[in-house]
C-alpha cells in the first residue's frame, strides 16, 4: 500500500508508475493502487469528498477505511479462486471433484487469511496459475492457438505477481512438445503456438511490471539483494540446505493437514500415470513447491498457489477411492466413507479457522505493550525496542526509542549490536519472542545471541509480560536495564574487535545514527558523541556526512568548539550543499569570534535551504554580526 501511495500521492503529484524497486514484480502494487483510486471515488461519490488535499487528510485520519475497502478487491480475488477451482476441477476431472475442491479451499485457512490482505502477490499469483491451468491442459487438444496464448498469457500476469510462477513455463513448453509428438507432419504450427505462448508470457509480464526491465542496473540491484536473502540462512527457519524437506514434512501437512496431503499426494501419482492433460495438471503444484522449495527459506505464503492444486488432486483421490469395486457395491459403506473422508478434510481446517480468528479478535500484545509504555514510562526515558515489538515513532518523535538491529535473513551481518555492553545508558528493553525465539532455536550457530539474551534473563527486571494480558501476538517482555553496565573505554574496545568482517555497515550506520541522536535528544551528549564517533568507523562515504553533522552538534552542545568545526568541516567536504553542516559550522565559528566567517557559512546555509526551519533566526544573526553585535551564547 505504501509503495502503490507513493506512484500518485492520493492525486496531490502527478502519476509515476515506477514502484521504485525490482525485487518485487510490480502487478500487487498496481492492484493496489487501483484499489486506492476507486477508494478516492467512492469517497468523492457516497461521502461528499473534495479534492486531493481533502482526500490524503480524510485517509491520514481514517486509515482504517481506505484498508478496509482495499480488503474488499482481496475477498473478491479469494473468491474469485475458490470458483476457478471448482471450474478447473469439474472441466478436467468431474464436477464432483470440482465441488469437493472447492469446498475444502474455502474453508483453508491460509487462503482465507491470505484473501483478507490488501493486493497479497500470492493470492493475485494463485488466481492467475489457476486460470492458466485449463489453457495449459488444452494445448493441442484442437490444433488451435488459443490455448497457447491464453496459458502464455497468464502465466505472464502470474509472473508479474510474483517470480516463482516463471518455472511454468517448462510445463509450456512439455506440453507443446506433447503435442509436436503427436503432431505429425503439423509440427510448424506447433512450433508456432509454442512461440507464440512464451511470447505472450513475456509480453503480459513486461506489459503488467514494466519496470523491472526499465530500471536496468537497478533492477540488477534489487533482484540481486532479493536473491540473495532467498537463498541465504534464516534464522530459526533454515534446518535444511534448500527448503523442500521444511515444505513436505512440516508446511504442507499444517496447511492441509497429514489426511488431505496424503490424499494428494495419491492423487497426483494417479494423475500423472494417466498422462495427457491430467499429468500436465498434476506438474503444476509440483513445479510451484519444487521451485520454492530450492530456496533456502520456507514460508507457507510462497506455496499459495500450489495450494488449490493439491487440493484438486485430493478431492479427486478421494472420490476415486468411493468408486473402487469393494466400496462401490455397498452403497452405505460407500456414503460413509465420502462423509468420513470429507470430515477429515473439512474439520481440521474449521477448527484451525476457528482458533485463528479466536486468537485475531483477542487484542495484539504489541498494541498492549505501546499502551503501557505510553500510559507508564516518561517519553524522555531512552528505551531500546526489538522489530515484532510495540510500534514507536512511526509517523513523528514521540519518545526516545531506539529499534535493535535485526535481519531474519543472515542475521551475523548485524551481530555487533549482541553485546550487552552497548545497552549501557538505556533505561528499558523492550523484547520480542519474534527475535529471541528464533535464535534459540539454533543455539550452536548463534552463540553470541544466545549469551546476549541470556545476560539479559539474568541482568534485568522484567516490569511487564504480555502473558500477564489476555493477547494475541509475540510475547513482549519490557525489562528495566541496570544502571551502569559498561565503561565508554570497555565500549570502545569490544566493538574494534567486532566490527570487522562481512558486517551490514549500512544497518549498524544506520544504528548508531539513531542512537547519536537519540542521546542528543535525551542531553547526554557525551554518549551521542561516542556513538557517532562509532559509526564513523563503519560508514560508507554516503553515510559519514549525516554523522559528522550530529558529531558537530554534539561538540557544540559541549563547547568544544574546535572539535564541533573539524567535525562539520569534514562533513562538509563530502557534502558541501547539506546546510545543516554549513550552519553548525557558522555557529562554531561565531562562538569563536569568527564574525565574518560564521556569516559566511550562516548565507551559505540559506542559499542551500532558503525555507529551513529556524531561517528568520539565521537571518537576525547575520545581521547582528553584521552590525558588529555578537549574539550571547
Amino acid at each position: 500500500m505504501a509503495r502503490a501511495w507513493a506512484m500518485w500521492g492520493g492525486g496531490t503529484r502527478p502519476l509515476n508508475l515506477d514502484p521504485q524497486t525490482a525485487g518485487w514484480p510490480g502487478l500487487s502494487f498496481y492492484a493496489a493502487l487501483l484499489a486506492q483510486v476507486a477508494y478516492r471515488g467512492y469517497w468523492q461519490l457516497f461521502e461528499g469528498g473534495g479534492g486531493a488535499e481533502q482526500f490524503v487528510r480524510h485517509t491520514a485520519a481514517h486509515p482504517d477505511k481506505l484498508f478496509l475497502f482495499a480488503r474488499l478487491f482481496g475477498v473478491v480475488l479469494g473468491v474469485l479462486t475458490v470458483w476457478v477451482t471448482y471450474r478447473l476441477g469439474r472441466s478436467l476431472l468431474s464436477p464432483s471433484v470440482g465441488l469437493l475442491a472447492a469446498l475444502i479451499l474455502a474453508v483453508t485457512p491460509v487462503h482465507v487469511l491470505t484473501s483478507q490482505h490488501v493486493s497479497d502477490p500470492n493470492l493475485l499469483a494463485t488466481l492467475f496459475v489457476l486460470l492458466a491451468a485449463g489453457p495449459l491442459c488444452a494445448i493441442g487438444s484442437n490444433g488451435r492457438l488459443a490455448p497457447s496464448v491464453l496459458a502464455g498469457s497468464m502465466i505472464g500476469l502470474a509472473t508479474a505477481s510474483k517470480y516463482v510462477p516463471a518455472i511454468l513455463v517448462f510445463s509450456l513448453i512439455w506440453r507443446h512438445l506433447q503435442w509436436l509428438r503427436a503432431a505429425g507432419a503439423r509440427h510448424r504450427v506447433v512450433i508456432r503456438a509454442l512461440l507464440l505462448s512464451v511470447t505472450c508470457a513475456i509480453a503480459t509480464f513486461l506489459a503488467t511490471s514494466p519496470f523491472v526491465l526499465l530500471r536496468g542496473v537497478t533492477f540488477r540491484r534489487d533482484f540481486e539483494a532479493q536473491s540473495t536473502s532467498m537463498f541465504s540462512d534464516w534464522v530459526g527457519q533454515s534446518e535444511f540446505p534448500v527448503a523442500l524437506p521444511v515444505y513436505i514434512l512440516s508446511i504442507l501437512p499444517s496447511a492441509l493437514g497429514w489426511v488431505t496431503l496424503l490424499l494428494a499426494a495419491g492423487g497426483l501419482a494417479v494423475l500423472w500415470r494417466r498422462g495427457g492433460a491430467a499429468r500436465t495438471l498434476a506438474t503444476i503444484p509440483l513445479l510451484i513447491v519444487a521451485g520454492n522449495g530450492l530456496l533456502k527459506v520456507a514460508q507457507l505464503r510462497y506455496i499459495l498457489p500450489a495450494i488449490p492444486f493439491l487440493i484438486v488432486a485430493a478431492a479427486f483421490s478421494l472420490l476415486a477411492m468411493a468408486r473402487t469395486k469393494w466400496l462401490a457395491n455397498s452403497p452405505p459403506l460407500r456414503r460413509a466413507s465420502l462423509i468420513f473422508g470429507v470430515a477429515a478434510m473439512c474439520v481440521p481446517q474449521l477448527v484451525e479457522l476457528t482458533h485463528t480468528r479466536m486468537a485475531l479478535a483477542m487484542p495484539d500484545s504489541r498494541h498492549v505493550a505501546r499502551r503501557w509504555i505510553n500510559s507508564r514510562v516518561p517519553p524522555a526515558m531512552p528505551m531500546v525496542v526489538e522489530l515484532y515489538g510495540p510500534v514507536l515513532n512511526s509517523q513523528s518523535t514521540e519518545r526516545l526509542a531506539l529499534t535493535w538491529p535485526f535481519f531474519s535473513s543472515r542475521p551475523e551481518r548485524v551481530s555487533p549490536a549482541y553485546h550487552p555492553e552497548f545497552l549501557d545508558g538505556f533505561h528499558l528493553y523492550v523484547a520480542s519472542s519474534g527475535v529471541s525465539d528464533r535464535f534459540k532455536s539454533q543455539p550452536g550457530k548463534y552463540r553470541e545471541e544466545i549469551a546476549y539474551y541470556a545476560w539479559l534473563r539474568t541482568h534485568s527486571t522484567v516490569v511487564w509480560y504480555s502473558d500477564s494480558v489476555r493477547a494475541s501476538g509475540p510475547k513482549i517482555s519490557i525489562l528495566s536495564l541496570p544502571r551502569f553496565i559498561s565503561s565508554a573505554t570497555a565500549r570502545d574496545s569490544i566493538w574494534r574487535e567486532v566490527s570487522k568482517g562481512n558486517l551490514d555497515s549500512l544497518r549498524l550506520t544506520a544504528w548508531c545514527s539513531d542512537a547519536s541522536v537519540l542521546f542528543t535528544l535525551a542531553q547526554d551528549h557525551e554518549r551521542a558523541a561516542e556513538w557517532a564517533e562509532r559509526g564513523l568507523t563503519i560508514a560508507a562515504a554516503s553515510e559519514r556526512p549525516r554523522l559528522l553533522s550530529a558529531l558537530a552538534w554534539t561538540r557544540l552542545q559541549q563547547g568544544q568548539l574546535d572539535a564541533a568545526a573539524d567535525a562539520a568541516i569534514r562533513g562538509i567536504g563530502l557534502s558541501p550543499q547539506d546546510p545543516t553542516l554549513h550552519l553548525y559550522l557558522g555557529m562554531a565559528y561565531e562562538r569563536m569570534g569568527k564574525a565574518e566567517a560564521a556569516v559566511a557559512e550562516y548565507e551559505r546555509s540559506l542559499r542551500i535551504a532558503p525555507a529551513q526551519d529556524g531561517w528568520e533566526s539565521i537571518q537576525a544573526e547575520i545581521a547582528k554580526l553584521r552590525a558588529g553585535r555578537r549574539s550571547p551564547g
